[in-house]
């Protein structure tokens, strides 16, 4: 006599033999659903894996306006390569006829009439744009869109268009100058001094003055710093009272001692 253990095994595998086709086509449809899943999966991993690499090698143009950065007075447009890949055939187009201070609009430069035939990664072409001073108000209103159109390695056309605004330079806050212009001015003020100190002979020339000398010089710069502060009226009798003295031949004022001061070869 079977106890129910071996009953209900007996009653499953019969099931299982009559349901195999069932069991079959349920299978068969799973495996399916998991290969799609599969296949879909794989699919996205390569899409991102190309799409990585053609950023890698992508060139990306952008174009902006900055400010000089030797004057806040001046504006500048700067077209440079932020990607990773060269860009081949660069064009830019305008429908705006904005004026580069006096000179010719900005379509008739060299860069939008003919283009960039390559522009390196990386690659930074900054040139002057506008005066700020030169219908400020205007220019606070303008909106200046640039077309901008290049090729990849793979001959693939890029376009962008970039609306370049100018109002948000207004009431710009800045703090000091440029130390690289500091610097400059600097080493000019330095080289101007030195270029007066040789003379002809290429030479150093000393000129020594006495103490009599020195004082007379202090007497005359106070003198003169005075009469800077006289009114009109003042200023033209002193004018006159000089011009008389130095017309009469009987007034002769004192030399300063010529002989240098603290120069004993000076008196053998």
């Amino acid at each position: 006599m079977l106890d129910i253990g071996e009953l209900m095994l007996a009653d499953l595998w019969s099931w299982i033999n009559q349901s195999s086709p069932a069991m079959t086509a349920l299978s068969t449809i799973a495996l399916v659903v998991i290969t799609a899943i599969y296949a879909a999966l794989t699919r996205g991993i390569l899409k991102e894996s190309r799409e990585l690499r053609l950023s890698s090698s992508r060139p990306e143009v952008v174009v902006s306006v900055v400010l000089n950065p030797y004057s806040m007075l001046f504006l500048d447009m700067v077209i440079e390569n932020a990607g990773l890949g060269p860009a081949y055939d660069v064009r830019f187009e305008t429908q705006s006829t904005f004026p580069i201070s006096k000179d010719p609009s900005l379509q008739d430069i060299g860069l939008f009439k003919h283009g960039i035939s390559i522009l390196a990664p990386r690659q930074k072409i900054e040139f002057f744009l506008r005066n700020t001073l030169e219908n400020f108000e205007e220019l606070m209103q303008t909106r200046l869109d640039i077309k901008a159109t290049w090729l990849d390695h793979a001959g693939l056309e890029y376009t962008r268009i970039f609306p370049l605004r100018f109002d948000h330079f207004r009431e710009l806050p800045l703090i000091g100058d440029n130390p690289s212009v500091k610097s400059a001015d600097a080493l000019k003020r330095i080289s101007d001094t030195l270029q007066k100190i040789p003379d002809s002979t290429g030479r150093l020339k000393v000129i020594g003055y006495t103490s009599a000398e020195i004082a007379h010089e202090n007497r005359v710069h106070r003198c003169y710093a005075k009469i800077r502060g006289l009114d009109q009226t003042s200023l033209d009798k002193v004018t006159a009272l000089i011009n008389s003295l130095a017309d009469d031949p009987s007034d002769k004022q004192k030399q300063p001692d010529p002989s240098p001061h603290l120069t004993p070869s000076a008196n053998k």
